[in-house]
């Protein structure tokens, strides 16, 4: 189903709802908040679909992962993009979802060389999320991210 379909359906059952609060004997405050919040509802939804579908989330990186794959858009200047960097990456932390998720990044020259090096070693990549003094913009701490070879399974322990 697409958001614009979602939308249409929203809207088709926000609308019933409010003609039918309007019909009600309610005091005007009472169907002006009924208005109001589905209203807010509308707007919340209309944010989180792209993320719920699978769209790249512009959040931290989980301290440490494993690259399922990568896609690198460079900045453009004839074109005045500022590029990114998105990463598809599992959550490897004891208690994660082993789901794969997409990570949007702001392009930076060394994660794309990182990155380029990674894909020379192949796909069974981890990666952990590195904090560092200075500043990564807008008040944040500046991360790196070091890449190494995943490593190799361990069989069950004996009974």
């Amino acid at each position: 189903m697409t958001v614009f379909v979602l939308t249409i359906a929203y809207v088709v059952i926000v609308v019933f709802l409010l003609l039918v609060s309007l019909r009600t004997p309610y005091r005007w405050q009472i169907k002006a908040g009924v208005i109001l919040v589905c209203s807010l509802f509308y707007g919340v939804i209309w944010h989180t679909l792209p993320k719920l579908q699978g769209w790249p989330v512009d959040e931290l990186l989980p301290l440490e992962f494993q690259l399922v794959s990568e896609h690198v858009v460079q900045p453009d200047k004839h074109n005045d993009t500022e590029g990114a960097i998105y990463m598809w990456v599992i959550n490897l932390a004891e208690d994660a979802d082993r789901t794969p998720r997409a990570y949007q990044l702001p392009y930076k020259e060394k994660l794309h060389e990182d990155l380029l090096e990674a894909r020379k070693r192949g796909l069974a990549q981890k990666g952990k999320r590195v904090e560092q003094s200075g500043s990564g913009g807008e008040g944040e701490p500046a991360t790196a991210i070091k890449f190494q070879a995943m490593p190799k399974p361990r069989p069950p322990a004996k009974k």
